[in-house]
């Protein structure tokens, strides 16, 4: 599970890092989504989040 190495072992790539990240804001009722990316042959996720009614 990519989340639990970012959490616990505190070894992730992006993926795992933005995993964690969006379970916790689903966890708090944030709205959030993971955003992922291929070009060429790396490949990136973060996470876009929306604060306040905009």
């Amino acid at each position: 599970m990519m989340h639990y190495d970012a959490l616990i072992d505190k070894k992730a790539i992006c993926e795992g890092c933005a995993l964690l990240f969006y379970r916790f804001m689903t966890m708090f009722g944030i709205t959030c989504r993971i955003i992922t990316e291929k070009r060429m042959r790396e490949s990136h996720a973060w996470n876009i989040v929306r604060l306040g009614n905009a």
